[in-house]
Parts: C-alpha cells; sequence; structure tokens
C-alpha cells in the first residue's frame, strides 16, 4: 500500500504526520474551492459564445484568454479527481496538473499571434 500524499510504500495510509497534514490541508481546499475552480475552468469557455458574436473579428484573443484563464486557475488551484489521486497520490497528481496548465498557457500564446 502506499501514502495517499506522496504514494511511497507504507503500511497505514500515510507513511508520516507531515504527509497526512498536507493531504488534508489540500482536501480542505478542495472543498473550500469547489466553486472558483468551476467558475475559474468554465466560465471563460462560457463567456466566449456570446463574445464572438458581439465581437467576431476579436475571436482568437478570447480563445487566448480561455487558455490563459485556465491556466492561472489550474495553477493556483491543482485539484484532480479522487481516481487521480487514488493512482498517482496527491503530490504527483499536483505536478501533473501545474504541468498541464504550462501547457495550455503555451497553447494561449501560440493562438495569441493569431489575432492580429
Amino acid at each position: 500500500m502506499g501514502c495517499k500524499y506522496c504514494d511511497k510504500k507504507c503500511f497505514g495510509d500515510f507513511c508520516g504526520h507531515d504527509c497526512e497534514k498536507k493531504y488534508n490541508k489540500i482536501s480542505t481546499l478542495a472543498e473550500k474551492y469547489k466553486s472558483v475552480y468551476l467558475l475559474g475552468l468554465l466560465g471563460p469557455t462560457i463567456l466566449t459564445i456570446p463574445a464572438s458574436f458581439i465581437f467576431p473579428g476579436h475571436l482568437y484573443f478570447f480563445v487566448a484568454a480561455v487558455f490563459f484563464i485556465m491556466a492561472i486557475t489550474l495553477m493556483v488551484l491543482p485539484f484532480v479527481t479522487r481516481e487521480t489521486v487514488s493512482a498517482l497520490g496527491v503530490k504527483k497528481s499536483i505536478t501533473a496538473v501545474r504541468l498541464t496548465a504550462i501547457f495550455l498557457f503555451l497553447i494561449g500564446l501560440i493562438v495569441l499571434p493569431l489575432t492580429s
């Protein structure tokens, strides 16, 4: 069995008190900021649809903004599903989410020059 936070081999749920404390902190933050997380991921996408009708010539700008806002949201709030946590552990899951955020930011930088 592995530690729920760092995924090291151990006999219990956690390999130490420090990992248990960090796991509980992330769980509390995820529960507290669940609505902000969803708003940061879904909000920009939903707002792009009316903006594309109001400003049809600037659609790529709004698409780039969606990628930037999603990347910032994932960097600040690196939450994942319970299945990902059980497969990788919290520490590796946070790293994977932050790498995904960097990837989204780079996509936004690629789309941004298309705005002009």
